[in-house]
């Protein structure tokens, strides 16, 4: 036998390695199934230059987002609404700036506003009066 190779489970005829080997498939499993295909998506309004709303809680891929408005992807993770964040944020970047103030999470580009939706009722009323005085103001 070479020292590359484990010996399998059925092979083991240590019920410690067996017990760790099976804890550690229970730990991979258990983050693997924590991880849904909503984490990779952000909920968004979007907003043209005349202030006129062209998409309204749009479902769109962080990476989509990140590679169409020239962002790093650690930036959204500054916006996500599922992250606790109590410290305001303003980040600057070539193309836009980010800014996360609290029921305000927004992506301002010359030509462009991307209000991220937040998850929670207490917010979402805020962010649609805010999206409402945003609209009338922009016109």
């Amino acid at each position: 036998m070479s020292w590359f190779r484990r010996p399998s489970l059925s092979q083991s005829t240590d019920p410690t390695l067996a017990e760790e080997e099976a804890g550690k498939a229970a730990i991979l499993e258990k983050v693997m199934k924590g991880r849904q295909p909503t984490d990779l998506m952000l909920r968004c309004t979007v907003l043209d230059a005349e202030g006129n709303v062209k998409t309204i809680s749009g479902q769109f891929k962080k990476s989509d987002l990140s590679t169409e408005h020239q962002l790093n992807p650690r930036d959204l993770r500054k916006i996500d609404s599922r992250v606790p964040n109590l410290v305001p944020t303003i980040l600057v970047r070539k193309e836009a700036f980010l800014v996360n103030i609290l029921h305000i999470r927004a992506l301002v580009k010359a030509d462009t506003v991307v209000l991220f939706d937040t998850y929670g009722s207490a917010d979402s009323r805020l962010h649609s009066i805010f999206l409402y005085h945003l609209e009338a103001s922009g016109r």
